[in-house]
Order: structure tokens, then sequence, then C-alpha cells
């Protein structure tokens, strides 16, 4: 049996940044960088969605691996900064696609679930939902994921 080396790496932030880390003028700083980001969140999201409907299109011409790979990139995208981007609901509709693309079900079959969910994404945004008790919002992510669980019940039986 070989033995594990545990390495403990420092945390020296603390130590390199000094007082800067509970500075409150650095901090007023920081938090008016992230209000002026926040202003593009929009515009930023939107360009997101417009890829994942170009990779959507683009799957539905020629399904495969690399068709695959790429909804998995653009959803993935949409899972992580959506909530970033103050749309929880499209954080969590992107997490089902994701889920029913790493199924590794028949691509061509999925596609208009996955469509669905592009949909899905398109109207949350157009309809600026972002409060995640949105009772539309909510059965709108409710019954996608119900559509994606035998895809993936599928594969936890393999």
């Amino acid at each position: 049996m070989k033995t594990a080396l545990i390495l403990e790496v420092p945390n020296d932030l603390h130590a390199k940044l000094g007082d800067a880390l509970s500075n409150a003028a650095m901090l007023a700083r920081v938090e008016g960088a992230l209000h002026t980001l926040s202003a593009q969140f929009k515009g930023w999201l939107s360009d997101d969605i417009i890829r994942l409907n170009r990779a959507v299109k683009a799957a539905c011409q020629t399904p495969g691996e690399a068709s695959r790979q790429e909804l998995l990139r653009r959803y993935g995208d949409l899972k992580g900064m959506g909530t970033t981007y103050g749309y929880p609901l499209v954080s969590r509709v992107a997490a089902s696609a994701c889920l029913l693309l790493t199924a590794n079900s028949d691509l061509a079959l999925t596609l208009p679930l996955l469509e669905a969910h592009a949909a899905a994404i398109t109207v949350l945004v157009d309809c600026e939902i972002r409060d995640e008790s949105h009772v539309e919002g909510q059965r709108l992510a409710d019954e996608l994921e119900v559509q994606v669980q035998p895809f993936h019940n599928r594969v936890l039986r393999l």
C-alpha cells in the first residue's frame, strides 16, 4: 500500500494584503466596481443566450459529440453565471440541461428537450423573472426537470 503525501499550502493572502481586506474604503471601491459591472450583466446574459441558441440550431443540423460538447459549454456557462447575473432560475434550467447532456443519451433524441430549455431561459430573461420563487418560473423549471429525469435515471441504472 502506498502512503499519501499531504501538502498544506499556507494562505498568505492576509499577509500580502495586510489591512486592505478590512479597509472600509477598499470595500466601498470593490462594491462600486461590482455595481458598475452589474449594469452590463443583462448585455452579457443576452450574448450568452445568443450563443446558446446558435449552438442549439447547429446541433439540430449536425447532432454529434462536438455539438454535445458545445451545448454543454453554453449551458454550463449559464448554469454558472445565471445567478450572478441575477437570474437564479436561469441557472436552475441550465443545470437541468447539463444533466440531460451528461446522460449520454442520443443527442438527436434529446434535442427537442434541449430546445425547450433554451426557450425557457430566453423567456425567463425576456420577462425579467429574477425571483426564484416566481410561480410560473418555478413551474417551468420543475417541468423541465421532470422531463430530464427519465434520461438521468436510465444512466444511473447502467
